[in-house]
């Protein structure tokens, strides 16, 4: 008993003292984005008595506006980008933290 007591303390003293070791490591400055475009649209619900289906019309113009922000946001992913937000990275991170165990 009197050693499962002290086992017990000494884990959670490791693991208060672990909370306090990275207190003192500064956030990451962020990084000047380029503001994302806004759309600011309507919607209009309106009833046709003729129609059986919903159906979502999107204007042309509204369209090509999608289609143009869509094909802007891609081009400017770097390399770095690319691997920091990879599933590859994170299953291999995951893989080696468990073998650390």
């Amino acid at each position: 008993m009197k050693r499962t007591l002290i086992l017990s303390a000494t884990i959670a003293a490791q693991l208060a003292s672990a909370i306090y070791a990275f207190g003192d490591i500064a956030r990451p400055k962020p990084s000047p984005a380029e503001a994302k475009p806004v759309f600011y649209t309507g919607l209009t619900v309106t009833s046709d008595a003729k129609a059986y289906e919903a159906r979502l019309q999107i204007s042309p113009e509204t369209l090509k506006r999608i289609q143009e922000a869509a094909a802007n946001n891609g081009e400017k992913i770097s390399m770095t980008q690319r691997i920091m937000h990879s599933s590859t990275r994170t299953m291999m991170a995951g893989l080696f933290m468990f073998l650390a165990v």
